[in-house]
């Protein structure tokens, strides 16, 4: 018997995904990501290909969806690395009315699109701004909130 694992094979192949973060699995077996199109390797970034939202049918193997972003989702060449986490809203027994919610960290913006109309649009509020004087976390199960970030230690 083997002790080792086995080698790791892409999904669903080696050509089509460039960088994608936190995928989602929806109530009707589908697999949804955003691929940002950007190549990040430190000190040498490329966009090799417009950011996409990328759906695959888990009952297949196939990809049944890939929507490539609007130029008016995209503020400017920062957005396509802030894309980094999908929400689906759906329910199983209306599929195709699926909704799908992508965070902006880079240009403080949210992009949502609607399966069913295959098309994208921009939300832009204030309370998507980053605020570096708030932070709130959780830390074994104690949420805490602290205010006027000052030289924070971490040990």
């Amino acid at each position: 018997m083997s002790t080792k694992s086995p080698a790791l094979r892409p999904f669903p192949n080696s050509t089509n995904l460039v960088s994608v973060y936190r995928p989602r699995i929806d109530a009707c077996h589908r697999l949804w990501m955003v691929d940002t199109g950007l190549l990040e390797i430190p000190g040498n970034r490329s966009q090799v290909q417009k950011p996409a939202i990328v759906i695959y049918d888990l009952k297949t193997d196939r990809q049944i969806l890939r929507y490539e972003l609007k130029d008016t989702d995209l503020v400017n060449e920062r957005t396509p690395g802030g894309l980094t986490s999908i929400t689906v809203d759906v329910t199983s027994d209306k599929c195709e009315d699926a909704f799908a919610y992508i965070n902006d960290l880079a240009t403080e913006g949210m992009i949502v699109f609607s399966l069913k109309s295959k098309n994208s649009w921009r939300l832009r509020h204030p309370s998507f701004a980053h605020n570096e004087m708030s932070l709130n976390f959780t830390i074994g199960g104690t949420y805490n909130s602290y205010y006027g970030y000052k030289d924070w230690k971490d040990n």
